[in-house]
């Protein structure tokens, strides 16, 4: 693949996704454990629950003693103890009940639970005016786990349920796959950080603080390098520092004019590079390039331009690395609310807002449609996808949409809440 050549979004991933190596594994307590993918399976040591116990407040009895208890026959039981959680239980003799807890053992002599607010109280008498079945709101020992089990494995997404679980069977901490460690790199005399004066020639370094959002969003650690000079010697000079991250992600320079020179700086360092046009608008130009097993992903410098093509090419390596095994968004399906347009051949991504409406999903095509409009990425929550060889679809047509990020979905929640 070297050289200038157009391939298509498949073939630039799956030529990535060969040569990005999975992290090594490392423990963490459980705190630092949410989102990260499990390394190796948990054996719980444990029943959970530990015990029989309540489901709710009420009164644990015999169901025998109980038989037949009706509104026009009630059977009365001396309250024989109190039992809250935490506290041994006990046991009851027959013909006695015991009130109980939420989480209260069951007291030996005991089958059944019935719930407080069918039972009255008569002094130390409960009153009962119906029969329970045995093993009626008790929660049985190991019904949710049992001893020697595995209750997480290798490959799981840490949820905090999942947490819980491992919690609740003893765990402090887990072993997990470790995060990528990513920078990312903005070079060109045009490039100014945030906060500094500015002259109208010169842009704010918008496209770094982008980058790192989205690396994080994959799990990965992110950090920034300096905004590195406009020139060959100023980019080789920062690459030769570059030897701690897995990852690093540059934006601008990656296309054929006299001032893109990240692919002859890469050379310089030492670093096997492939310079692709991929058949996708926004995100054509890219530099992909390996060092040992260091990766780095030249987007172009259009902001618009390099999230799309971040979405493409470096999530799924990064995903890959965090030992995902989604690594892409899914693709939904939406109705056009108006008309889209484009070139032939290249696989396009406008930018949309889409709603759920009328029990299907609506996607309204953005104005801004220039790759260096951010504005019109903020405003969006997904990409319409318009295939190569379309170069037209009208309102009511239906096409794929990819979610740009589940924090950016607060249409669909507003359009059919109950």
């Amino acid at each position: 693949m070297a050289g200038q050549s157009m391939i298509t979004i498949e073939e630039a991933r799956k030529f990535i996704l060969e040569r990005t190596r999975q992290m090594p594994p490392e423990t963490v307590p459980l705190d630092d454990a949410a989102g990260r993918v499990l390394a190796r399976e948990v054996i719980t040591p444990v029943d959970s629950p530990s015990a029989d116990n309540s489901q709710m407040d009420g009164y644990a009895a015999r169901a025998a003693d109980l038989a037949g208890a009706s509104s026009a026959h009630a059977i009365r039981l001396p309250v024989a103890r109190e039992i809250a959680a935490g506290r041994p239980p006990g046991a009851i003799a027959a013909g006695t009940c015991a009130r109980i807890f939420t989480g209260g053992l069951l007291p030996e002599g005991a089958d059944t639970v019935i719930p407080q607010e069918v039972v009255q109280r008569d002094g130390n008498l409960a009153v009962f005016t119906a029969a329970p079945r045995p093993g009626e709101y008790v929660r049985r020992r190991g019904e949710d786990v049992t001893a020697g089990a595995a209750i997480l494995r290798a490959g799981d997404v840490l949820t905090p349920a999942r947490i819980g679980l491992a919690a609740a069977c003893g765990e402090t901490s887990l072993a997990v796959i470790s995060r990528p460690r990513v920078t990312i790199l903005a070079n060109g005399d045009e490039v100014v950080e945030p906060g500094r004066p500015k002259n109208p020639e010169q842009v704010y370094n918008a496209n770094a603080f982008t980058l790192s959002a989205l690396a994080r969003e994959c799990g990965a650690s992110a950090s920034r390098c300096p905004i590195a000079g406009d020139s060959e010697d100023a980019l080789a000079a920062v690459i030769q520092e570059l030897h701690g991250p897995d990852v690093i992600i540059s934006s601008g320079g990656v296309s054929v004019g006299d001032h893109d020179y990240v692919a002859r700086a890469l050379t310089r360092c030492g670093w096997t590079i492939h310079p692709w046009k991929i058949s996708m608008r926004p995100g054509k130009p890219m530099v992909f390039a390996a060092r040992g097993h260091q990766l780095w992903f030249g987007l172009p410098g259009n902001p618009v331009s390099s999230a799309v093509a971040f979405e493409h090419h470096v999530r799924p390596a990064l995903r890959k690395m965090a030992g995902h095994r989604a690594l892409t968004r899914p693709l939904l399906r939406g109705v056009l609310l108006g008309p889209v347009g484009k070139q032939r051949g290249f696989r396009f991504f406008l930018r949309g807002l889409a709603a759920w409406n009328n029990g299907r999903i609506e996607v309204q095509p953005s104005t801004k449609t220039n790759s260096g409009q951010l504005g019109g990425l903020a405003e969006s929550n997904v990409l319409i996808v318009v295939p190569e060889g379309v170069e037209s679809m009208n309102a009511g047509e239906e096409t794929d949409l990819m979610p740009l990020s589940w924090t950016g979905y607060e249409p669909f929640w507003r359009h059919g809440e109950t």
